[in-house]
């Protein structure tokens, strides 16, 4: 059964779905899904983005469906790690997925959402430089997710990533990613665009070049409609690049299956 490994709940802020809508949704479509919250943290807004763990943990609704796991988006910022780590110590998640939204250059808060009046080639490498010290800076995650995060929302980049001037950094972050056995997130969420899908395809041939060996599925749902979007492009993506598909359960990593 395909996997949904990047599903948003009322756990997220940015969120309102409830978990028992999400289960019966991903029933309806023949798959399964995990719950993955986001954990991350601006630290000029205080807690926003973050969501009592332990109350999700404890939850009898999101604990008693049998099609829904139980994961975390962790951001990857240092500030967080010792957090992260309390997390996986915890033992009661399912999966880890990493995910990098905003960094800190000079103790300013430098967010991927917006161009900053940056050209494209200098802005890219500051986000792929931040992704390298994202990566070498953790050891816990299953998965890496959304590289192509920033293209979602600078309309003045029109989509466009510069693959060929931050080629020497994509290669070194999915080495590091190979290096420390973690995944590569398919994330589907701009398959509408041909333009994203070659991206993707470049990726994954990349990804696979450099060492890397399984990829996840994930939507990045935030509303019922776009669970599982595109998976079957997913699916013929990860075949071209001879990658395995996987999801994880009990923190352990699994094939999946039709």
């Amino acid at each position: 059964m395909l996997v949904d490994s990047h599903i948003h709940s009322h756990y997220s802020s940015d969120c309102r779905l409830s978990p028992n809508k999400i289960a019966q949704t991903l029933r309806n479509l023949g798959l399964c899904g995990v719950l993955t919250d986001h954990y991350d943290f601006d630290h000029t807004q205080g807690s926003f983005f973050t969501f009592d763990v332990f109350e999700f943990l404890k939850d009898p609704i999101v604990k008693g469906i049998d099609n829904l796991s139980r994961g975390i988006e962790m951001g990857l910022v240092p500030q967080l790690r010792s957090i992260h780590e309390k997390h996986v110590a915890l033992g009661e998640f399912d999966f880890f997925l990493g995910s990098l939204h905003y960094a800190y250059r000079d103790d300013e808060l430098f967010e991927f959402t917006r161009s900053h009046g940056m050209d494209i080639v200098p802005y890219y490498k500051e986000y792929w430089l931040s992704m390298i010290d994202a990566v070498e800076d953790n050891g816990f995650i299953h998965a890496l997710a959304h590289v192509d995060y920033p293209s979602r929302y600078i309309r003045e980049f029109e989509g466009e990533i510069p693959l060929d001037d931050v080629e020497h950094l994509i290669r070194k972050t999915f080495k590091l990613l190979a290096q420390k056995n973690v995944s590569l997130e398919i994330n589907t969420r701009r398959f509408a665009q041909e333009k994203a899908k070659a991206q993707w395809r470049w990726f994954l041939k990349v990804f696979k070049e450099c060492g890397g060996e399984s990829v996840t599925f994930g939507s990045d749902a935030h509303t019922l409609e776009t669970i599982g979007n595109h998976f079957r492009t997913a699916q013929e993506m990860a075949a071209e690049a001879r990658l395995t598909p996987v999801y994880y359960k009990n923190a352990k990593r699994c094939e999946m299956t039709e």
